[in-house]
This record gives C-alpha cells, structure tokens and sequence, in this order.
C-alpha cells in the first residue's frame, strides 16, 4: 500500500494509516522539489521515498504550450494547472510501482516469445511468478532502488535508469532487422531481470 505523509509539519507519527506503526507494510511517500529538497511541509520521519509533489503540472489546457525550443510564456503557463502535495508524488510513486510490475510481466512475455522463436536468450532468467512476487512489499522496496540512486534524503533518481529504457523502446519503433529486433529485446529483459532480481529471500520466492 502507498499512502502519503500528511504534510501537517513534524505532527504525524499518529495519523492513519501513514503512522509510524505502519512502515514495515505501507510505502510512506512524500514530496520533493525538482531540485530533490523535501517539501518543507512533509515531514521527513518514517518516509520511505519522496517523489516530485511540488508544482506538478496536473493539466494543460493547450498541448501546444511546451515547445522543445522555446520557453513557457506568461500567457502559456496561465493555461497550466500545477498541483502540490505528497498525495501528489503518492500517485507518481504507485504508478511506478505499476510500471515496475508491467516490466517484468513483459520481460517473462518477451523471454517466452524470444526462445520458442530464435531459441534460449542466453544469460537471462526470469521467475514465471516474478510479476506477483515484486508487489510484495520488501521486493518492491528494493526494486525502486534499482532504478536510480537514492539520495539521503531518500528521493529516487530515476532518469539513470528510465531515460535509456525510454530511449531504446523508441528506438524499437519502425522498421528494424530480426537481429536488431532481438537485441532490443535482450536489453528491455535485462532491465526486467534487474528488477526481478529485487525478489531475493526464499520466503517472497516461495510466495510466504
């Protein structure tokens, strides 16, 4: 379960369900700035990762109005709904769980596909179960780490790792040879492989 810190300052440790009792099975999540500084309302005891929440933008009203070369005018970013809060970078962080759980499904599916089409893919295993396994807590816990470095103050830098997964999927677009095709395969399953890799003690292996 992600729940959100209640940005209520340094008085929170009994609020529900984000209280202290409850970090050994809930994600506490709060917010970060784009620079990573925790925002100053979230208090920082008991948080398990912050995640961007300040100044998010929520809606825009013109899909035009970011352009790769030029700046968000005054008139533009009237347009742009923005939204602040850890309920904000909540949302972020169980949709990157959700991402997370899709990889691996997709890397057993592509694994699957890869040997009955061109034989083993060599070096790359992936648990039938893996996809059920990493939403257990401590699986899922780890497998936010792998997607980039986590600072002290516990926000995840998940540009290391999502930006080149991001570049070679658009990569795979378009018309590519079948040796091109299984090399991109065999990277997009590496990187599930890493994150099924999260799934390590015996007891979340065997399901207990």
């Amino acid at each position: 379960m992600f729940c959100s810190s209640p940005d209520a300052g340094k008085f929170t440790q009994y609020d529900y369900p984000s209280g202290l009792w409850g970090h050994k099975h809930f994600f506490r999540i709060g917010a970060a700035r784009a620079d990573g500084n925790v925002f100053e309302w979230t208090d920082e005891a008991g948080i398990a990762f912050v995640l961007p929440g300040v100044e998010v933008v929520n809606d825009q009203a013109n899909s035009n109005i970011y352009h790769a070369e030029s700046k968000v005018t005054s008139d533009n970013a009237a347009k742009i709904k923005y939204e602040t809060g850890s309920s904000v970078a909540t949302a972020l962080a169980a949709g990157l769980a959700a991402m997370i759980i899709y990889c691996v499904k997709a890397s057993i599916l592509a694994l699957k596909t890869a040997n009955q089409n061109k034989g083993q893919v060599v070096g790359i295993a992936i648990l039938d179960n893996a996809a059920g396994m990493i939403a257990k807590h401590e699986a899922m816990k780890r497998a936010f780490t792998c997607l980039g470095e986590v600072t002290p103050n516990k926000f995840i830098q998940v540009w290391e790792e999502l930006d080149k997964i991001s570049s070679m999927l658009k990569s795979r677009t378009g018309d590519l040879t079948p040796k091109l095709k299984l090399e991109r395969t065999n990277q997009f399953v590496q990187f599930g492989s890493r994150l099924a890799n999260s799934i390590q003690s015996d007891g979340i292996k065997r399901g207990l």
